[in-house]
């Protein structure tokens, strides 16, 4: 009886472990390939949304720009709302799949970026907005005096027409002042400003000085506006123009394919903060690529993204103070010294 009971025993210590280890294994392996099978699907996904989150933002923010209108609702919800709406996308968007994550980290800009914002965004866009309607109907009332209303912008089309012309009309305004910004040393006082960043995400995309934005504006949008150009198209072209602005500078991992030769996107616009003059002056477009391609400034290199970005001789520039950063215009040879913007030292863009 002893012995029966031995071998029982010794056969549960046998078989026992033997059959718990199987199912334990087939657990394991099962946990395995489900852990693949989600990441093999975050992937997938990820790679969907880095194709077609432009089109898709730039696609709703329009149908809801375009639902204000029907609606008559106030165009503050076009020109306010939408834009910071997809400001805030972006700010998550970049958290979420972040296509260079040390970008995401404060380099001590993080004031610098906020002020610029406040002061272009919140007052100078604010200011125009209050005062250039005045101008417009002034200016489109003595058209109207002199018979020309009807040779001026073409405020019959349809709306979605009017925005895309504006987007090619505005845009050339806005190449030859942004190229001038580059390529001349009055221009680069009043454009350095915005270059004087070490990383690109959603907020220094209003790193600007309110003079050169102010006067951008003047050479690029007013005119249109004065010829006829509908409030709601100029509300519309703002949209396309915010969504434009902000996915330039969104840290975000994005693919664009051929909409890299349509589009000023974030692939192409790393290139221009690069410290390389031949990486840099090129890329001008607000929003379009086609002043580019037909000026031959278009560029789109083979890698992923500068070595480094900023400016050549930065140890004499006020990288991280706004406040410093507004009288640099005014006061260059003093605050920034001789600079040579058209030959910098080892070919580094200023």
């Amino acid at each position: 009886m002893f012995a029966s009971r031995t071998t029982t025993l010794r056969d549960k210590k046998s078989t026992t472990p033997e059959s718990a280890v199987v199912p334990r294994v087939t657990r394991l392996r099962a946990t395995r390939s489900n852990a693949a099978a989600a990441t093999a699907a975050a992937q997938r996904l990820q790679r969907i949304v880095s194709w077609t989150l432009f089109p898709a933002t730039l696609s709703a923010a329009l149908a809801a720009a375009l639902f204000v209108i029907h609606r008559r609702l106030a165009l503050e919800w076009i020109t306010l709302a939408i834009p910071f709406a997809i400001l805030a996308w972006v700010a998550i968007m970049e958290r979420a799949m972040p296509y260079e994550r040390s970008w995401n980290r404060s380099r001590g800009d993080l004031r610098a970026d906020v002020s610029s914002l406040l002061i272009v965004a919140g007052g100078l866009e604010s200011a125009i907005g209050i005062v250039y309607p005045g101008i417009a109907a002034t200016a489109y009332s003595h058209l109207v005096a002199s018979g020309l209303e009807r040779s001026a912008f073409p405020s019959h089309w349809p709306l979605l027409l009017q925005a895309a012309l504006l987007v090619l009309l505005a845009d050339l305004g806005k190449y030859w002042f942004h190229r001038f910004g580059h390529e001349t040393d009055l221009g680069w006082r009043l454009h350095s400003v915005h270059h004087s960043v070490k990383r690109v995400y959603w907020l220094n995309g209003f790193r600007l000085h309110p003079l050169y934005h102010l006067i951008n504006f003047i050479v690029a949008i007013l005119p249109w506006v004065c010829l006829g150009a509908q409030p709601q198209a100029v509300a519309l072209y703002t949209v396309i123009l915010a969504i434009s602005a902000a996915y330039q500078h969104a840290n975000i991992d994005m693919r664009h394919g051929v909409l890299n030769y349509v589009f000023n996107t974030n692939e192409l616009h790393r290139w221009h903060h690069s410290r390389q003059l031949a990486e840099s002056n090129a890329n001008y477009g607000a929003v379009i690529l086609l002043w580019d391609l037909l000026f031959g400034t278009y560029r789109r290199p083979n890698r992923g993204h500068p070595v480094e970005l900023g400016m050549a001789d930065e140890a004499t520039y006020p990288m991280n103070s706004y406040l410093k950063q507004l009288l640099v215009p005014f006061r260059w040879q003093r605050m920034i010294g001789r600079i040579a913007r058209q030959a910098p030292p080892d070919g580094l863009a200023s």
